[in-house]
């Protein structure tokens, strides 16, 4: 079935690889003082919605029958989600 993407697939988000996010987290709790602030993890690297649909279908090899599904865009969604690891670099290295 092909994927199905609200809105018009230009939307970025940053996803971060699960063995990244396991180290950023091991990090914060064997550091050597508590860190009690917000501190965000990311690559800080956009990936539009559209081109991960368009990767995955690739990956899958249906790049010649299927193509992402368009529809109608959720309400409140945000257009850009990027990570600002800065703070985290800063504290963990």
């Amino acid at each position: 079935m092909p994927p199905i993407i609200y809105g018009d697939g230009l939307q970025t988000r940053d996803y971060t690889y699960i063995k990244d996010a396991v180290r950023a987290y091991d990090l914060v709790l064997n550091h050597s003082e508590p860190i009690n602030e917000p501190i965000n993890f990311g690559t800080g690297k956009e990936v539009s919605i559209i081109d991960l649909a368009n990767k995955i279908i690739e990956l899958c090899g249906k790049k010649d029958n299927i193509k992402p599904v368009l529809v109608e865009p959720r309400i409140g969604e945000g257009k850009r989600l990027i990570a600002d690891a800065t703070k985290a670099k800063d504290l963990l290295g």
